[in-house]
């Protein structure tokens, strides 16, 4: 059965035991409902394991999200040019494309393709690497399969089950670069200025300020950032009849958000007994 916001205003009134509503015109109450939407949000993401607040957010969760970065920044402001919906962060990838030293020399015509190297390099079997300036074939993002230092098999996934079929032999100066890929973690002031504890491509960070996310070590490209996030939610409208709440958040943060709201309303009324047993109803709730 659905839940639209027409339902949600009988809810709350039956939480309220209608004490108090007639005194809130519909604009107020939406305005109750939106700070209560917020503010039910944090206490979410603050106080639940992910698995939880993805199941109570499911319609606003965004999980594996990519963006790419203007100079290592992406702008959070909603309608920008970065990341239109931003309004809260749960973790953060960050790509950097990181040169090898050496140039591709040949690239066979078998399945799976072989390049060589004009020297040694240290990659590892299923290690992503980006592909330039060789042939259709080849180019792109690929996984290596190390046969000796200096001679790679490729493969389109890391565990290096479907290999990359030539179609063509090249003999030249082709471009390859590892593709390094971690978590980015909060970056703390003190980061900013200690050496030991400094940002590596393999330990990034990324800090939240100025309307903007920037990813460090800012000195180098980060060319890609992968997110899970909360999005910008879905307000609710006391006078809608056609939204279906439940396509958006599950019931139990449905009727979690009425508690919050019925606790403003306390809160702005100044009645106590309203506001310890919406506050309790918060506090029980799983």
């Amino acid at each position: 059965m659905p839940i639209f916001g027409t339902d949600f205003n009988n809810i709350l009134d039956l939480k309220t035991d209608q004490a108090y509503t007639g005194y809130f015109t519909t604009a107020k109450k939406n305005r109750f409902v939106r700070e209560a939407t917020n503010k039910a949000i944090e206490f979410k993401v603050a106080t639940n394991d992910r698995i939880q607040v993805q199941d109570d957010l499911f319609g606003i969760f965004k999980t594996n999200a990519t963006f790419t970065p203007t100079s290592n920044t992406l702008d959070l402001i909603p309608g920008g040019a970065g990341m239109t919906d931003y309004h809260h962060v749960m973790n953060v990838k960050a790509q950097y494309i990181m040169p090898l030293g050496v140039n591709i020399t040949s690239a066979t015509a078998t399945t799976p393709i072989r390049i060589t190297l004009a020297g040694e390099v240290n990659l590892r079997n299923g290690e992503a690497v980006q592909i330039a300036s060789v042939n259709a074939q080849a180019n792109g993002t690929r996984y290596v399969k190390r046969l000796r230092n200096d001679l790679f098999e490729l493969y389109s996934d890391k565990y290096l089950i479907t290999p990359i079929v030539g179609v063509t032999a090249f003999s030249g100066t082709g471009l390859i670069n590892r593709i390094i890929y971690n978590d980015a973690y909060d970056m703390k002031s003190n980061r900013k200025f200690s050496n030991l504890n400094a940002p590596s491509v393999y330990d990034p960070y990324y800090e939240i300020a100025n309307t903007v996310m920037k990813i460090y070590p800012i000195d180098l490209t980060c060319t890609q950032i992968t997110m899970d996030y909360v999005s910008i939610p879905v307000y609710i409208d006391v006078t809608n009849a056609s939204t279906d709440l439940l396509t958006i958040y599950s019931e139990r943060f449905i009727y979690f958000i009425a508690d919050e709201t019925a606790r403003l309303m306390a809160m702005s009324m100044r009645d106590d007994n309203l506001m310890i047993q919406s506050q309790s109803e918060i506090t029980n709730q799983p």
